[in-house]
């Protein structure tokens, strides 16, 4: 059998066989994500809270209405539309 591919009595990707090692990916996921969370807070990009607080980060700014002119060529041709008039699209009358 060539080397690099799994044992005949065990087909398919690693992943799906990780019962089978020491470690599994939902452990990976855990770890990471915790490491994540304690880099945050060890380099001040994140504030330290009990771990059942809820963070909500909430600002709204209104920026305008309607597409990008960019926006607006994407959608038209993606939907095969045709872009809007420069007047009506500064909301004025045609």
């Amino acid at each position: 059998m060539p080397s690099g591919q799994p044992p005949r009595d065990q087909p398919g990707h690693f992943s799906t066989r990780s019962r089978h090692y020491s470690t599994t990916l939902g452990d990976i996921r855990a770890d990471r994500a915790e490491h994540a969370i304690t880099d945050d807070v060890t380099t001040g990009r994140l504030p330290l809270f009990d771990e059942d607080t809820v963070l909500v980060i909430s600002e709204w700014h209104y920026v305008g209405r309607g597409f990008t002119p960019g926006d607006a060529l994407l959608a038209a041709s993606l939907t095969g539309t045709a872009l809007p008039s420069p007047s009506a699209a500064r909301g004025g009358d045609a």
